[in-house]
């Protein structure tokens, strides 16, 4: 009997200590990868946006390819010093505290088209040179086979162009000179007549798509669409 309760007591002793080290285990392997984590995340490249800012009129314009960005550098530059990046760089939000920030979107249809007749049937930007003497909707085929979030501005998403939660005014295209002015006002320049504005001297953007290429674009630019609410129109 003495024989039997040793035994039994050993027993539990033993499913003690082995439920005890593998809650060890557990918190152990847990904790390493929460540091893991964490360092990974501290580590992780900052926000880039392609950035045009002026201290001195403290503003911050968040430039999305084909949305009218020579006409809005060239008003720019009549009016302010500022500094230009040709390319995303990184952006700390901390370091334009008190600037005003603004960027203009464009219908994701109309955009695709810009691109295409502006960079693809001028064989201008070797990014698109896989399209040169295509058609349209191979253009289209192009960008759905590749990562709108992280391709060729020209073609990537607007919403991760600007940070939208952080920008006091987005513009649009399609009401550029009003949404122009404003901004212009809002930072106390003046809007010198420039002449040639670089707007689209192509045909309606919906006579290039089909029911097909036009779907992918909706699908594709998703986030866009639904960011701004744009929707595919007829002229």
């Amino acid at each position: 009997m003495q024989l039997s309760q040793s035994i039994l007591i050993k027993t539990q002793k033993s499913i003690i200590s082995f439920f005890f080290l593998s809650f060890i285990t557990f918190a152990f392997q847990a904790y390493s990868y929460e540091k893991k984590y964490l360092h990974n995340l501290t580590k992780s490249p900052q926000r880039r946006y392609n950035i045009t800012a002026s201290h001195s009129h403290k503003f911050v314009w968040f430039r999305v390819a084909k949305v009218c960005t020579r006409t809005i550098l060239k008003i720019l530059e009549n009016n302010v010093i500022f500094s230009v990046n040709d390319y995303a760089v990184p952006y700390d939000s901390k370091n334009y505290e008190g600037y005003y920030k603004f960027a203009f979107v464009r219908n994701p249809w109309s955009r695709i088209v810009s691109c295409y007749c502006n960079k693809v049937l001028t064989k201008c930007h070797p990014a698109f040179e896989e399209c040169y003497d295509k058609d349209f909707a191979y253009f289209v085929d192009f960008i759905n086979r590749i990562d709108v979030v992280n391709s060729d501005p020209h073609i990537k998403l607007q919403t991760r162009l600007i940070p939208i939660d952080e920008v006091d005014f987005i513009g649009r295209f399609e009401t550029f000179e009003e949404d122009l002015n404003h901004v212009l006002n809002v930072l106390n320049l003046s809007n010198t007549p420039i002449g040639h504005k670089n707007f689209s001297k192509h045909e309606h953007y919906s006579i290039y798509y089909t029911e097909t290429t036009k779907n992918i674009i909706a699908k594709k630019y998703k986030a866009d669409i639904l960011a701004f609410g744009y929707q595919f129109e007829y002229e």
